[in-house]
């Protein structure tokens, strides 16, 4: 078993949201700490926020997590600017956690992972 924590994701979380938007890294930090002790063995991070430059969330905080916590960084987008620029902040050993569409052949993340050198979740379709 491999345990992803999944709460630097902003969907239903206000608090989150709040600390994004107005780049609070110390809440963000004592989140990824807090996973880290309950036995993530990687984090999540989705940027997610309506109206919410994605690039630059990701960045700040993808740094930010960094800085604390050296577990994988699974970085959970569909635009590959964003991937980029997360993997770019997550240093070695990431993960891409997107949505791809193995039989339309997503070959911008399939070159973000082979030059990232990071992990690629697929998902099957049913």
């Amino acid at each position: 078993m491999f345990v992803i924590g999944e709460r630097i994701n902003p969907a239903g979380k206000p608090r989150l949201r709040n600390a994004i938007r107005n780049r609070k890294a110390a809440f963000l930090q004592k989140e990824a700490l807090a996973q880290e002790r309950a036995g993530a063995q990687a984090l999540d991070l989705n940027v997610f926020i309506s109206g919410l430059n994605r690039l630059e969330a990701m960045r700040f905080v993808a740094g930010n997590i960094r800085l604390v916590v050296h577990l994988p960084l699974v970085i959970d987008d569909r635009d590959p600017e964003v991937l980029r620029e997360g993997l770019v902040q997550a240093k070695e050993g990431s993960l891409i956690n997107s949505p791809v569409d193995v039989e339309a052949r997503d070959e911008e993340i399939f070159k973000l992972a082979k030059h990232f050198r990071a992990g690629l979740f697929l998902l099957p379709r049913t």
